[in-house]
């Protein structure tokens, strides 16, 4: 078997998806945002799991708002 040609981030399968996690990342990042507030109590009663979901959370957020935007660049860059 011949080796796999390298794969740049745009798959074009994926592409449509790209605008909804755009959207569900920057939701998630507002929600988060919004219950800042709660943070300290959460703390309090959870520990350290709070700090960490909290990191866990906004990673799987920002990850989404990156893919997104990786994948309509790449996109719009090729028609």
């Amino acid at each position: 078997m011949s080796p796999s040609a390298p794969r740049n981030n745009s798959d074009a399968d994926l592409t449509p998806l790209a605008p909804i996690a755009v959207l569900a990342g920057v939701m998630m990042v507002s929600a988060a945002i919004v219950s800042i507030t709660r943070f300290p109590g959460w703390a309090v009663d959870y520990g350290v799991l709070m700090v960490a979901a909290a990191i866990l959370y906004l990673t799987a957020a920002t990850w989404l708002v990156r893919w997104g935007v990786c994948q309509l660049r790449n996109h719009s860059g090729g028609t």
